[in-house]
């Protein structure tokens, strides 16, 4: 299936608009982002009309700038709403781990719950709360899952416009 992921953070905040080239996640499971036809290799701001034209399957975003996207779906609900991704409620999260820094084990985790989402059959077999803990576990020290659940950070599905 076809994938984009937007409200990425790069220098600031960024709305749906916001997206990447190349996204290490998807990359790292050979998922078919939309965004790499552009030939960007890294973060940028797309214009929508683009995104409309590849209509994606399937759609992640950033939790932390769901405001932002909500502002946007406010001032333009018809493109949203356009989406099959929308549509087929097919929108979750990827959680930034682009902070100052790449933080490695968030975009692991990120990884592995898109592989859950546009694999299913393949990634059968992870619990992505369980999978998440691991890598933190294992790379930080400490299991975290449940420190970004509490903040409203964990993977899930998204309602945009809510």
């Amino acid at each position: 299936p076809s994938v984009y992921n937007g409200a990425l953070n790069f220098k600031g905040k960024h709305g749906f608009d916001g997206t990447s080239g190349n996204y290490g996640p998807f990359v790292a499971i050979n998922a078919n982002n939309v965004v790499d036809q552009t030939g960007q290799k890294s973060a940028f701001s797309i214009d929508l009309e683009q995104v409309l034209a590849w209509n994606p399957q399937i759609i992640f975003l950033n939790p932390e700038n769901m405001d932002l996207v909500n502002e946007q779906y406010t001032q333009n609900p018809d493109f949203f709403n356009s989406l099959q991704a929308v549509q087929n409620n097919k929108v979750y999260t990827q959680l930034a781990y682009n902070n100052n820094y790449t933080n490695v084990e968030i975009a692991l985790a990120d990884a592995y719950y898109a592989g859950t989402i546009i694999y299913p059959d393949k990634f059968k077999d992870v619990n992505i709360e369980k999978k998440a803990d691991e890598i933190f576990e294992f790379l930080l020290g400490e299991k975290l899952y449940a420190k970004y659940t509490a903040a409203g950070q964990g993977f899930g599905p998204l309602t945009i416009g809510k």
